[in-house]
């Protein structure tokens, strides 16, 4: 096993240096995707609390003290103030924005994840006769794993929310979380595998999926488990620079974003390696 994930390590590197121009789209390409995430995130975190800022304000104007309460109901009056609805149109707007903000994610991770890793299946040395034909192959076959992974997520979640609501008082709330973040989990194993995969096209790709993915688990875990030490060494070194050196910092950002461009090269050429024993 580590013959295979030290070679591909190896070859990766090999694959930077021979391509440093489409290494560097994929490493403005990341940045530009957490640039994109960051205020996507900010913009609608702000509306969402701004809802809820409305909601708390509103109910916090009104007095729920006993007289209060009864001189309301008397006078044929709202407990909840002059205007009630205003709760309910926050709490709509804070629901719509929230949904919006799952929507623009999905759409926004979707192409990033599709065109990132069809960018590397070409940096991987995939290039074919036809770059551009294979790449735009790649691209969409990539935007329906993601999409039909997305689609399980979401048919889950709704699943579990289904679960009777005495099922959980008796056996605790984790009970509609744990499997929803379980299947998620192995979800993602497995659609990380269907991107890594050698295409053309989507034939065969959930049975390859599945067949590299179990058999040969260990080489995929291996090759996330050593993306997943740069990337914690980056977190660690933008933690230690935060308040410190310019130059380190920024250092340890541009680790931070080559750790995710270098982990889908690694992994794309893991599997095609351990693809190749059957």
């Amino acid at each position: 096993m580590s013959k295979i994930i030290l070679s591909s390590i190896k070859e990766s590197f090999a694959s930077i240096w021979k391509q440093k121009a489409l290494f560097f789209a994929l490493m403005a390409l990341q940045a530009l995707f957490f640039a994109l995430f960051f205020y996507l995130s900010m913009n609608y975190q702000a509306k969402i609390l701004l809802n809820a800022k409305a909601i708390s304000d509103y109910v916090g104007q009104q007095s729920f003290d006993d007289p209060s309460i009864a001189s309301n109901i008397l006078e044929q009056k709202s407990i909840l103030g002059d205007d009630p609805l205003r709760i309910s149109r926050n709490f709509n707007e804070m629901r719509i924005n929230f949904i919006a903000y799952l929507a623009y994610s999905f759409i926004l991770g979707t192409i990033f994840m599709s065109l990132s890793w069809a960018l590397s299946s070409r940096l991987k040395g995939r290039e074919g006769k036809f770059i551009i034909k294979n790449f735009m192959v790649d691209f969409m076959s990539n935007i329906i794993v993601l999409s039909f992974s997305m689609a399980l997520v979401f048919i889950f979640l709704i699943l579990m929310f289904g679960i009777p609501l005495e099922l959980i008082e008796a056996k605790g709330v984790l009970i509609r979380f744990l499997p929803f973040i379980a299947f998620s989990i192995v979800l993602c194993y497995f659609t990380l595998v269907a991107l890594a995969l050698p295409k053309p096209g989507l034939k065969n790709v959930i049975h390859r999926a599945l067949v590299v993915g179990i058999t040969k688990i260990h080489y995929i875990l291996a090759a996330c488990s050593a993306s997943l030490l740069l990337l914690a060494a980056s977190v660690i070194l933008m933690y230690h620079f935060l308040e410190g050196n310019l130059m380190a910092l920024s250092a340890s950002v541009l680790l931070f974003i080559f750790s995710f461009v270098f982990g889908r090269i690694l992994l794309a050429k893991v599997v095609e390696k351990v693809e190749a024993l059957f």
